[in-house]
């Protein structure tokens, strides 16, 4: 009985994996956003291919996402090959992202068997809609999991000085696409010093020395404004305390099923030792501290899938040693993880044909005005539309709850001062509360018309993330 249910899991497994790559296969040609920042991402990358420049002081054409420019760098190589819209930069994700369940496989398959490293990856896949169905998204998250997995892996599988080096390095890359793997790597330092000394020292050094220098050398070129969006923008953000516990209610569906098998099985059996243990646990704590902060959506939960995968697929193998009616349950309860997270897989995940349409058609209208739009939400219909993109809504959000408050002083007048001139024949805004803030928009600018009117509440709504839409156009009052 305990066989069967065994390969039972197993099979769930090869299912989520096939449903991952089914319903990314369904999504990646859709030509709009899936995730109302994709664009924003996008036109980083076209910037940095052009050779414009992408951390500099925030102008209304462009003020960029706090991030480092590892995405960028490998997406201006996707879209060279693939072209240069967004159906190339989610090749890339789901790419990181199948990668990402290749190292699961391999880790799980260290410890154990074949079909714990089966387990281990199709885990990771069925948690795709529970993380935000991120993992294919023209976004910068995929890549870095995948990055710090395969880091991990240089560090587990091998030992030696060579080794830890190299895993140095990847964890280096992996946080020059998002900085939340420099953490991660550091964290491992005590338990590898556990195991050698001499391994600790060098991937400490092949980590921090990458970063000292590159944010040296990006700082001068960039007259200082690639330190302030990678490493000061955000620090005036505040945490969501609600989120520090709500955090790990939320994550019970992932983490729950892993966390009993340990218990049950042991630690030993399950193949958690000093470093893998040290491993997860910083995966969950990058979680944590994404998720509480303020805006973190499903898709910080991603390391943390990861982790529970590790640990379901090392427990899920330790339980073979247990005697028969334990061993069933320890099956039985590995079936209960993909079965929790089963629910949120579901149609909405792809948009449709009216969706497509409809997006064709604002495009098409952008494309008929006489003069330059503003489509701050979504600027990659402006470009789309053969007109000048613009600056990206959530870069401003970044922007205004900065500390530099100089920076976000100049940024507003120079937004007031094009408002006052109507330097724009059409804005679109996704909601009126500009008018609230801006009270040029409203002297300057009357609502035309509401887009989408008498349509479905979803029709042309991101299937992730916030849901924006484009709905108020904008002319200038006369």
């Amino acid at each position: 009985m305990a066989r069967r249910l065994e390969a039972l899991v197993a099979a769930t497994a090869v299912l989520a994996l096939a449903g991952l790559a089914v319903v990314a296969g369904l999504r990646l040609p859709h030509p709009f956003e899936l995730e109302w920042q994709e664009g924003g991402v996008l036109e980083h990358v076209l910037r940095l291919r052009a050779g414009e420049p992408v951390y500099a002081e925030p102008r209304l054409d462009f003020v960029a996402f706090p991030y480092p420019p590892g995405f960028a760098l490998a997406g201006a190589a996707a879209v060279t090959l693939l072209g240069a819209g967004l159906p190339a930069l989610r090749a890339l994700s789901l790419g990181a992202a199948l990668a990402a369940c290749a190292a699961l496989f391999v880790l799980a398959r260290a410890g154990g068997s074949r079909r714990a490293g089966i387990v281990c990856a199709g885990a990771f896949a069925a948690s795709y809609p529970f993380a935000g169905s991120w993992f294919d998204l023209a976004r910068v998250d995929a890549l870095f999991v995948a990055l710090s997995l395969w880091a991990y892996v240089l560090l587990e599988r091998r030992r030696g000085v060579g080794p830890a080096l190299a895993a140095g390095g990847v964890f280096f890359l992996a946080g020059f696409v998002k900085q939340a793997a420099w953490p991660i790597g550091i964290a491992l330092l005590p338990a590898l010093a556990m195991r050698r000394r001499a391994e600790a020292l060098a991937l400490g050094a092949a980590l921090v020395g990458p970063v000292l220098a590159s944010t040296l050398a990006l700082d001068r070129i960039t007259d200082g404004w690639y330190r302030w969006y990678v490493f000061e923008l955000l620090a005036g953000h505040p945490f969501v305390r609600s989120m520090w516990a709500g955090f790990w209610i939320e994550s019970a569906r992932v983490l729950a099923v892993p966390v009993l098998l340990v218990v049950a099985v042991s630690p030993r059996r399950a193949g958690v030792g000093a470093l893998r243990g040290s491993f997860a646990l910083a995966l969950l704590g990058s979680s944590w501290v994404a998720r509480a902060h303020e805006g973190g959506f499903a898709n910080t939960l991603m390391p943390a899938c990861a982790a529970a995968s590790l640990v379901l697929a090392g427990a899920f193998h330790g339980a073979r040693a247990l005697p028969g009616g334990r061993r069933t349950a320890a099956a039985l309860l590995a079936l209960g993880h993909f079965a929790l997270l089963a629910p949120a897989w579901n149609a909405r995940l792809v948009p449709s044909a009216d969706d497509r349409a409809a997006g064709e058609g604002l495009v098409a209208e952008l494309a008929a005005v006489e003069g330059e739009v503003f489509v701050p939400y979504h600027p990659h219909l402006a470009r789309r539309a053969g007109k000048r993109p613009g600056v990206h809504a959530m870069a401003v959000v970044d922007l205004l709850k900065s500390r530099e408050r100089d920076v976000a002083g100049r940024f507003v007048a120079e937004l007031r001062d094009a408002l006052e001139a109507r330097r724009w024949a059409v804005i679109v805004l996704d909601d009126r509360s500009w008018e609230e803030d801006l009270p040029e928009l409203g002297a300057s600018y009357r609502v035309e018309r509401e887009l989408f009117r008498g349509e479905p509440p979803e029709r042309f709504v991101p299937v992730t993330g916030a849901p924006w839409r484009p709905r108020y156009w904008y002319v200038p009052r006369e």
